[in-house]
Formats: structure tokens, C-alpha cells, sequence
């Protein structure tokens, strides 16, 4: 079993991928918290980012090992694990299919939390942020998880989590790190589940991935070319058409 605390009582365990959200996190937990983190990184080869999430938390754990030497020895090395290795649990797939038959919930929840509680892990951090604009904002995960509207089954699965940015938004995180100087960190991380490949680049964002498209609502469309962007946009809409869901449906 693995500690709530680590090796260390101020030990904070976090999930972490790389992506803004969860180094936003890992930055407040070494520069404000003062407090030592034990990332966790959870390896699903059926995304195609995989490989980039490791690279990318690597590059950020080597710029931060360069620039800010104390506090990178803050972080542990990241604890990885094989999502194939995981069972879920009977418990937490049954309250997720109970959500799922009223709303859309990720499937990565099932597999995070059976891993946590299977592993008898307190207080895992997951940096699930707060929507921007109202109409996504009031159908958010976050909005469902408020103490009025939480359900049995979303407690049966969350209360494995701990969410310490979930009144944050991306641009009030965007807004903190200019005033902490964490920009130039922030801006190595990496969002989109299916990265392109690019002569000129060795990542390039997709846009059509659900990451990617919420980076664009939130006012982060810029870190994907513009041809992405729009093309997504279309690509999205076709995707979500009772057209296409009927044409996929008759096929299936």
C-alpha cells in the first residue's frame, strides 16, 4: 500500500500528464507550498499522446532542474503505471455507468479511480479546472461534483480524488502565472490526445480532440495552427450531428 504521505508527511500525491492543469498544480505545490510532490502517470496506449506526455513532463523536470534547482528537487520521480495492468472495480464501473446513462462522463475516471483505491492511495490531486464561459461552466464535471447537485455515484468515484483547482479557470491560472513568472514553463506543456506529424514540428495539436477543442473555447486556441482550429471546428460538429450518430448507428 502506498501512503497518502510518502516518504515525507507534506508528500503531496499528484496525477500528472504534462498538460497545463496538472503543472499548474505541480508549480503551486514546489514554489508556493514549499511541499515535495510525487507525480503519478498512468500510460494509456490507446492515445496516441502517450509518448508526448513523457517527453513533455520529462523536458519540463529538466528546464526546471536547470532554472530553479531547489525547488526541482521537490519533485520525485514519477511513479508510471500500465493502464492494461489495472482491474477495474465492479463498485465505481457500476456508478459509472449510471452517470453515463444521463451524461457524458470519461471513461479515464473508471480506470484512475479503481487504480487509487486498489492501491489504497489518500488524497490523490487531480486537476480537473472550472470552466470559462457560463453555458459550459454550468455543465461541467465541476458543476456536477458541487456539494448541492453530487450524486451517490459521482461520490462513489470522486471521493477518491482531490481537486484543488476546481474553482479555477484556465485563464485565471494563465493570469497567476504571468504575475509568478511560470509562463515559460506553462507554455512547454502539451493538451491534445492525437498529435499530427510535422516536418517542422515535432508535436502539433490536432484540434479535433476534446482538448483540444476546449482550449479553443477558453481562449488557448492559439497554441494550434489555425488550419487545425478550423478544421476541427467542422470536423467536431460533423461528429456530434444526429446525422452522423445515425449514419454510424445504421453502419454499426
Amino acid at each position: 500500500m502506498i501512503s497518502e504521505k510518502g516518504d515525507e508527511e507534506s508528500t503531496v500525491n499528484l496525477l500528472w500528464t504534462g498538460g497545463w492543469d496538472s503543472t499548474f498544480r505541480l508549480l503551486q505545490i514546489i514554489f508556493e507550498e514549499n511541499r515535495k510532490v510525487q507525480p503519478f502517470y498512468i500510460v494509456d496506449l490507446s492515445r496516441k499522446s502517450w509518448r508526448v506526455e513523457i517527453i513533455t513532463m520529462h523536458e519540463i523536470k529538466s528546464f526546471l532542474a536547470k532554472q530553479f534547482p531547489d525547488e526541482s528537487e521537490l519533485i520525485n520521480p514519477t511513479i508510471i503505471f500500465d493502464k492494461g495492468d489495472i482491474i477495474f472495480d465492479d463498485e465505481i464501473v457500476k456508478a459509472w455507468n449510471n452517470i453515463k446513462k444521463k451524461r457524458h462522463i470519461g471513461k479515464q475516471y473508471v480506470w484512475l479511480a479503481s487504480f487509487i483505491k486498489a492501491r489504497g492511495i489518500k488524497n490523490m490531486e487531480i486537476s480537473i479546472e472550472n470552466r470559462e464561459n457560463f453555458q459550459n461552466r454550468n455543465s461541467s464535471l465541476i458543476a456536477h461534483l458541487q456539494e448541492d447537485k453530487i450524486t451517490s455515484d459521482e461520490k462513489t468515484i470522486f471521493k477518491y480524488f482531490s481537486l484543488p483547482i476546481k474553482s479555477l479557470t484556465k485563464n485565471d491560472m494563465a493570469k497567476i502565472s504571468e504575475e509568478k513568472n511560470w509562463k515559460e514553463i506553462l507554455d512547454r506543456t502539451w493538451f491534445c490526445h492525437h498529435p499530427l506529424p510535422n516536418p517542422f514540428n515535432k508535436r502539433t495539436p490536432c484540434g479535433v480532440c476534446n482538448p483540444c477543442r476546449v482550449a479553443v473555447e477558453e481562449g488557448f486556441g492559439h497554441k494550434i495552427p489555425a488550419i487545425n482550429r478550423v478544421a476541427g471546428k467542422w470536423v467536431k460538429a460533423i461528429y456530434n450531428s444526429k446525422l452522423f450518430n445515425k449514419l454510424r448507428l445504421a453502419i454499426l
